[in-house]
C-alpha cells in the first residue's frame, strides 16, 4: 500500500474507480481541493463558501440496502456514497436507508450536480 509514496503522483496505487472520480472531481469548478481519507473515501473542499463533502466510492451493479450498510460501516461520517458503476442501479430500499442514515447515494451526473448545492 505504501510503495507509491515516494512517487510524485501516487495514483498508481489507487483503485481505478476512485481514480476515475478523482479526475472528474478535480475538473469541477466548485472543487478547491481533494484529500484522501482512506483508499476509497475523500474529503472534497469546495469554493464559494460551500461546506466540504465526504464522499465514499463504491462499485456495485445493483446497489442494495445491504451494500449501503456495508459502505457506511467501512466509511463512517460520509455524506455521499458514489456508485462508480455506470451501469449500476440503486434499489428503493437503499434509497430509503440512505434517507434515514442522512446520506445520499449518487451516480456521476448526480454527484456533479450535488457539488453546486450546500
Amino acid at each position: 500500500m505504501f510503495t507509491f509514496l515516494p512517487d510524485a503522483d501516487p495514483r498508481g496505487g489507487i483503485d481505478r474507480n476512485v481514480d476515475y472520480v478523482l479526475s472528474r472531481l478535480e475538473q469541477h469548478s466548485k472543487v478547491r481541493t481533494i484529500s484522501m481519507i482512506c483508499e476509497a473515501t475523500m474529503e472534497v473542499r469546495r469554493t464559494g463558501g460551500l461546506a466540504a463533502l465526504r464522499i465514499a466510492v463504491e462499485y456495485q451493479y445493483e446497489f442494495t440496502e445491504e451494500h449501503l450498510v456495508q459502505a457506511l460501516d467501512r466509511h463512517p461520517d460520509v455524506e455521499v456514497v458514489y456508485n462508480a458503476n455506470p451501469n449500476g442501479s440503486v434499489t428503493e430500499a437503499a434509497y430509503e436507508h440512505a434517507h434515514h442514515a442522512d446520506v445520499e447515494v449518487l451516480g456521476l451526473k448526480e454527484l456533479m450536480r450535488r457539488l453546486h448545492r450546500a
